[in-house]
């Protein structure tokens, strides 16, 4: 009986570890995308304290990264916060996690846009499909950074994404009051890192618990 155990419970122990090692390698995926076909400055500092935009959830997981279309001026005065905030308002609300540039660790030069990445797999933060979070830019330099957007002039289907809505706080520097601002939309993406469903783990472990078990047999 002993014997038997021994050759069940190595397998099993075998199958389990092979599940974590998958479940910790899940890919990362392309969640929301929206890119403005016809670019402009939406700059924060003197006109604004700070940058919003929201946007809903379409894959279940962890999130994982946000990328912005961001530019800057050669040489900012000061560094650059992004963040990743809650809704639970109907408009960004409670900052979830914040990741500080300071200048220099952006890759944008004046009058060109490039994508600014912001990694906040560090926060673990479970998502569910029709979640709407927001992603922010804010500095303390005045005037120094833009956000890619389209145009404010008329409703347009290459300025506009159908899942959110771009906010800009204009509390002047006292508290925050996000102000939502109609017909166009910020650029950026994020990803989710996908997480198996639990019964698939547990199918999973079982197939390859009795795959182990099976081969042992074949070789006693």
């Amino acid at each position: 009986m002993s014997i038997l155990k021994s050759r069940i419970s190595f397998p099993v122990t075998t199958a389990l570890l092979m599940v974590l090692q998958l479940n910790i390698a899940q890919a990362t995926v392309l969640d929301q995308s929206f890119v403005s076909g016809t670019p402009s400055n939406a700059q924060i500092g003197l006109t604004y304290d700070a940058l919003a935009q929201t946007f809903t959830v379409g894959t279940a997981g962890i999130f994982d990264r946000a990328e912005l279309l961001l530019r800057q001026k050669n040489t900012p005065s000061g560094g650059l916060t992004v963040s990743l905030l809650d809704t639970t308002t109907g408009a960004p609300d409670s900052v979830l996690a914040s990741i500080v540039y300071a200048v220099g660790d952006i890759n944008t030069q004046a009058e060109g846009f490039g994508w600014v990445s912001a990694d906040f797999s560090f926060l673990n933060h479970a998502v569910s499909i029709g979640d709407v979070l927001a992603l922010s830019i804010s500095s303390a330099a005045d005037d120094e950074y833009a956000w890619d957007a389209g145009v404010n002039t008329s409703v347009s289907n290459d300025a506009t994404y159908a899942g959110g809505q771009r906010f800009s706080d204009v509390s002047s520097d006292s508290g925050v009051s996000w102000d939502p601002v109609e017909n166009w939309d910020f650029s950026y993406k994020t990803y989710v890192a996908t997480v198996p469903e639990p019964a698939t783990l547990v199918l999973m472990g079982l197939g390859l618990a009795g795959l182990g078990v099976s081969r042992r047999k074949r070789t006693g």
